[in-house]
């Protein structure tokens, strides 16, 4: 059984827009992620999780152009993850994959505005 809930709360000004918590470890399982905007249309995320098949960490944080009047625009993304995948064959592992990834983006943008 997991826990999971969706709804608004602000807490310091800043608006909590979704988040989701699932402390539980059914099927090894386990995992939280946050998704945060403000009134100035700042946007932030948090991904944690550690499964059984492997785990991930997850940041961002953007400024899109919202507006047209808007001057400017930014964001940064961190993702990393390390997955296992297990081939069994009459109930034996015969094969374990591993990958790891890491994820890099930084991003930045101008207009005039209107």
């Amino acid at each position: 059984m997991s826990t999971h809930e969706d709804k608004d709360i602000t807490i310091l000004g800043v608006e909590i827009i979704s988040h989701e918590l699932v402390p539980e470890t059914i099927s090894e399982t386990s995992g939280i992620g946050i998704d945060v905007s403000t009134e100035h249309h700042i946007q932030s995320a948090i991904a944690l999780s550690n499964n059984s098949d492997g785990e991930q960490y997850s940041l961002s944080l953007k400024k899109p152009f919202y507006t047209l009047e808007d001057t400017w625009s930014a964001g940064v993304f961190y993702n990393s993850q390390k997955l296992r995948d297990t081939i069994y064959s009459n109930d034996e592992a015969v094969n374990i994959f591993e990958q790891d990834i890491d994820q890099y983006d930084l991003s930045f943008g101008l207009s005039e505005g209107l």
